[in-house]
């Protein structure tokens, strides 16, 4: 509950299947209605999936979404779930990185009103002056979609890979703003961005807005990127608005920008055909670009061979960074196509940060059987005109 209610979601609470449909059968009189269910598997009287099979089986909870919470890892357990048409099961006690991501990931909170279409009028893009600007990101395909959106607003963009190229980036040019990554290799984004003010305290550089991305946005978040130093942060995937928004505040604005045509999807993209990713997310990601779409899911298919290898050695090895890392960056990749796989390399970010190998090897499997499953689909699209 506390957890939701950062998130700025209204959960409420029910001690048992019984009290659910009760509150299920409040909200549909009162003419509103939960948007999802997340239930405990293993309850007294009766267990969550006697719960779901009835949400299931009933016309006005027709549609109603389900995840499900277990105290084990069972395969009993999962092929149940995919009976009942459960959407995801999570093992107890749920971290909170891995609830977030699964609820985005059931909910498809990645597409928003703003992205899915034209822009409305209230919601043009802010427009700033062109502007001078540093990424640091690690990830090539984060960096195709942040470079292919920046570029389009008339911004010039060099890229860095790691915070102590961050570092160096702005000891030899000047630059009007940056964008940095939090989770970076060899340094990173924070402590780079604490080293950085150090400079700037030290008279060596001048101030510049430094404005983190990060693939959360929980309660701490913004506390520990301003602790560090950063003015701001936006969440990724990057989402045009967000982006254009925060620019707006720390730099010169120069009014709205005027309306961009948006590509409709190709009919095979919106098929309804696609399972292991969805162009949609994508397309939304990129403001309806369908060419910076499809340069992304290039980017990706370069990428991701080389970083799953770097993940299955950095776990063979037992070597935790290496392996979150990898892991890290695979997610995050993952979530800017909208492939619920995110959800199998969050897990393996948090198992092998604290080492817990033992449940890393099936995910590894697993996310190797899902990697292969994505690839095959997006070559399918990127094939069609």
């Amino acid at each position: 509950q506390e957890m939701c209610q950062n998130w700025r979601m209204a959960p409420e609470v029910a001690r048992g299947a019984r009290s659910a449909i009760q509150a299920l059968e409040r909200a549909r009189e009162q003419r509103r209605e939960f948007d999802i269910v997340i239930t405990d598997a293993s309850m007294p009287d009766v267990d969550g999936y006697t719960l779901a099979e009835e949400i299931q089986q009933r016309d006005e909870f027709s549609g109603m979404l389900v995840m499900m919470l277990s105290s084990v890892d069972r395969q009993y357990d999962l092929k149940r779930c995919e009976e009942l048409g459960i959407r995801c099961y999570l093992t107890k006690p749920v971290k909170q990185s891995d609830l977030f991501d699964a609820i985005v990931t059931v909910l498809d909170l990645s597409i928003t009103p703003e992205e899915t279409g034209p822009i409305a009028p209230s919601h043009k893009l802010p427009k700033v002056q062109p502007l001078e600007v540093l990424l640091a990101e690690d990830s090539l395909a984060n960096q195709k979609l942040a470079v292919g959106l920046l570029s389009r607003w008339g911004h010039t963009v060099s890229v860095v890979s790691n915070g102590l190229e961050a570092i160096e980036a702005v000891r030899n040019r000047k630059f009007d703003v940056v964008l940095m990554d939090v989770q970076m290799p060899e340094l990173d984004g924070l402590e780079a961005t604490r080293r950085i003010r150090q400079l700037q305290q030290q008279g060596e550089l001048s101030p510049i807005p430094i404005i983190a991305m990060t693939a959360h946005a929980m309660k701490g978040d913004r506390e520990r990127c301003l602790e560090a130093g950063m003015d701001d942060y936006v969440s990724k995937p990057v989402r045009p608005f967000d982006l254009a928004s925060v620019l707006a505040h720390f730099c010169e604005t120069a009014g709205p920008q005027a309306d961009d045509p948006v590509a409709e999807p190709s009919p095979q993209h919106s098929n309804g055909q696609a399972t292991h990713l969805s162009w949609q997310t994508l397309l939304s990601n990129v403001q309806n670009d369908d060419a910076l779409a499809r340069d992304v899911a290039d980017a990706y298919l370069q990428e991701t061979p080389h970083l799953f290898q770097q993940m299955k050695s950095a776990v063979e090895e037992q070597r935790s960074d290496a392996a979150a890392m990898a892991a890290h960056t695979l997610k995050g990749s993952l979530r800017t196509l909208g492939a619920p796989a995110q959800e199998t390399a969050t897990r393996i970010e948090e198992s092998a940060k604290v080492a817990n190998w033992t449940e890393v090897a099936p995910l590894l499997l697993q996310l190797e059987l899902q990697l292969t499953d994505v690839e095959t689909e997006l070559r399918g699209l990127l094939s069609q005109s």
